[in-house]
């Protein structure tokens, strides 16, 4: 939790510095352009005032995520874990069925001496998928 918050702090320090930066450069666009612009444009000048300040009001909104969607992010990964589980309940199930099935071709001698091996853990992994015919 803690690490999650340090993350949070440094994302929110660097915005807090970008979004400074921003905003000096664009006083620093509107007091240049006030010296060296506004006295050949005249009033037409104001219009890069505006185009300066709609671009640092884009540029802050970029920098703070003001156009995510909070639940956004939750939505896709609650998706994501259930694509997840339905291909592991998918799995399960097929495994369940070869099982059963190779089960079910076994003589009633065999499952009596595969019961016993299985107790006695004399079989692995390898031994059961012969007996059983596939991979398990």
């Amino acid at each position: 939790m803690s690490n999650k918050n340090d993350n949070n702090k440094s994302a929110t320090f660097w915005q807090a510095i970008a979004t400074m930066v921003i905003w000096t450069m664009v006083t620093g666009g509107i007091a240049l352009g006030g010296i060296f612009i506004a006295p050949q444009l005249g009033n037409d000048a104001m219009g890069f005032f505006f185009m300066l300040f709609g671009a640092a009001v884009l540029c802050t909104g970029f920098v703070w995520n003001w156009g995510r969607i909070e639940g956004d992010g939750r939505r896709r990964r609650k998706q994501k874990n259930q694509q997840f589980d339905y291909d592991y309940d998918y799995d399960e199930k097929r495994k369940r069925n070869r099982l059963s099935k190779a089960l079910k071709t076994l003589s009633n001698d065999e499952l009596v001496q595969l019961r016993e091996r299985i107790s006695r853990g004399e079989i692995d992994d390898e031994d059961l998928a012969s007996v059983l015919g596939e991979n398990v």
